[in-house]
């Protein structure tokens, strides 16, 4: 079976982007927890924005792997 480099690399990207965030999110709030309940719009704004690009890139590997 040969598998084509974009969608595994779209693949891992999304997979990367997902844990990043979550990881970064939880490494702020543990060394800043009162910077992170006071700018909680900012948090939560910028972890889903990558939530978002992560979650596309996902999706859009697995379909053009599928094709």
């Amino acid at each position: 079976m040969h598998l084509r480099p974009l969608p595994i690399g779209l693949i891992l990207f999304g997979l990367l982007v997902l844990g990043g965030t979550l990881d970064g999110v939880r490494r702020q709030f543990m060394q800043e927890p009162l910077w992170v309940t006071q700018n909680w719009r900012s948090v939560l704004k910028g972890m889903i924005g990558w939530l978002a690009v992560g979650g596309l890139a996902l999706i859009a590997g697995v379909v053009v792997l599928l094709l």
